[in-house]
């Protein structure tokens, strides 16, 4: 359905609207009404609505200054201006401001007028597309600054986007802005490619960061915008690298797909060299697979990739690309050895990978598709069960209750056979082998990423920080802290 919002002072004029015209002809439906353009924007932050019927005169806060207040946050909203005749200079200076249509108040019941109205902003709202826009916000939050160029050339520049997830919430936060503005002067915002942008400006760099600082304190602590908000904030730079700042605050916000938990983030720059050696040596494996290089070893290299891309924050998107790539090949490795076995599920993963939404999501993904590749090499190649049994641990060890009677059962074997084969094999027990595992993932993690030695624990699979840290220490001979002080950068 299409939601329709009415604004007028004149209760009668409303209740025409509603109840003469037949809305569900058109598709549309009236989910509220306003008395001034207050009310109205109370409403928005709470609704979402697809047309805006609103007259032009009305007492505290008119139509113009509503549309003129909206348009530039919610674009895709459709505003008609609901007039009188001695209205018409000012429903004609409205449509500078993004009215779609108007309807003169004589002709409220004029079925023929009407339809024709709303047949056209029906046809509208369903074909509707996001607009399109320059690739930088700088010429438009630029106009917005009451200020010489030559005082702007000695400013220092710092840029903020919040991403939205709906129109309410783009309604709250420009709200807010707007009561901010009124009382601190160096900053102006703008909508710009779906998401508010701010530019703050200022001497020198502590005056910038102090503001940027007290709007993200407001907005966070906002009781209507708590929680609902995703703020990028770039470096501060100087007036020629405006468009510079724009890139920097879009970048920031991939820290997210690390941090899904936080909420503000600010710019670092990310080489992403070491992940891309990495990857090249990881596609070099994918290459040789099932010559030289055996499935459990490809899985050890993905590990490796992931431990890099934690401790790198890589950029999401070419992490994504990259992975595509690296399964294509996979699949074209395995199926021009056994025929079409493993491709009728690459479309599908390609879709798995590219929306996934964070970082454990994704590597859990790739870990588990490994596994499953793992086991169908197993049944096309008889591979012997001591690396069948090495493979489904590594793919495994994080989970914290991993038995052998789990390894067993997966690979349709009886538990015995497991232990035979430790014993004769690999020369140690299952628990003591799932140990090692786990403490060698330990020690590649706290050397490369970034993550608490909790975190660590939890990752390979202990649920107790103390159980985990006397298993390293004898495993390793130094305590999990002077490892992690010894080794990390």
């Amino acid at each position: 359905m299409i939601d329709v919002l009415i604004v007028d002072d004149e209760p009668m004029i409303i209740e025409i609207l509603r109840r003469t015209i037949d809305w569900k002809k058109y598709n549309m439906r009236v989910v509220g009404c306003a008395y001034d353009g207050f009310a109205a924007i109370d409403f928005l932050k709470k609704h979402d609505v697809d047309i805006v019927f609103t007259d032009v005169k009305m007492p505290h806060m008119g139509g113009l200054e509503l549309i003129e207040r909206l348009h530039e946050f919610l674009p895709d909203l459709l505003f008609v201006v609901i007039s009188s005749y001695s209205d018409f200079n000012l429903v004609r200076e409205s449509f500078k401001n993004g009215v779609e249509d108007y309807i003169l108040k004589i002709d409220i019941d004029n079925e023929k007028v009407l339809d024709k109205l709303l047949s056209k902003l029906k046809s509208k709202v369903e074909l509707r597309n996001p607009m399109a826009g320059s690739k930088y916000p700088t010429e438009q939050l630029l106009q917005k600054i009451n200020h010489e160029q030559a005082y702007l050339e000695q400013c220092v520049f710092r840029m903020m986007t919040i991403t939205l997830e709906d129109n309410v919430k783009t309604v709250l936060v420009s709200e807010l802005l707007f009561i901010l503005r009124e009382n601190a002067a160096h900053f102006v915002f703008g909508f710009f490619d779906w998401k508010i942008i701010i530019l703050c400006f200022g001497e020198d760099a502590e005056q910038v960061s102090n503001i940027c600082d007290f709007l993200v304190q407001k907005i966070h602590s906002d009781p209507e915008a708590d929680q609902i908000l995703i703020v990028g904030s770039s470096n501060c730079l100087g007036y020629k690298n405006l468009n510079e700042l724009y890139d920097q605050a879009k970048q920031s916000l991939d820290a997210g797909f690390y941090h899904p938990r936080e909420a503000y983030f600010q710019y670092k720059n990310t080489s992403n060299r070491e992940y891309l050696a990495a990857y090249k040596r990881l596609m070099e494996m994918t290459s040789k697979l099932m010559e030289s290089v055996s499935i459990h070893e490809l899985s050890n290299g993905i590990d490796h990739l992931f431990c890099i891309i934690s401790k790198e924050e890589t950029t999401p998107s070419l992490i994504k690309e990259n992975l595509v790539s690296f399964f294509g090949e996979i699949h074209r490795v395995i199926d021009k050895k056994f025929g079409s076995m493993a491709t009728e599920n690459l479309l599908a993963l390609t879709g798995l990978i590219l929306s996934a939404t964070d970082y454990a999501e994704l590597k859990e993904l790739c870990s588990n598709k490994i596994y499953e590749l793992s086991l169908k090499l197993n049944d096309q190649m008889n591979i012997p069960l001591s690396d069948a049994i090495q493979a489904y641990i590594h793919m495994h060890y994080h989970n914290p209750n991993l038995t052998i009677q789990d390894v067993a059962d997966d690979l349709h074997v009886n538990q015995r056979s497991i232990s035979n084969c430790f014993a004769e094999k690999m020369g140690m027990h299952f628990k003591d082998y799932l140990n090692q595992i786990r403490i060698e993932r330990a020690k590649e993690i706290l050397a490369n990423s970034s993550l608490r030695i909790n975190e660590t624990a939890a990752r390979v699979g202990y649920s107790s920080v103390e159980h985990f840290s006397r298993l390293f220490s004898k495993s390793v001979g130094e305590s999990p802290i002077k490892y992690l002080k010894r080794n990390r950068p």
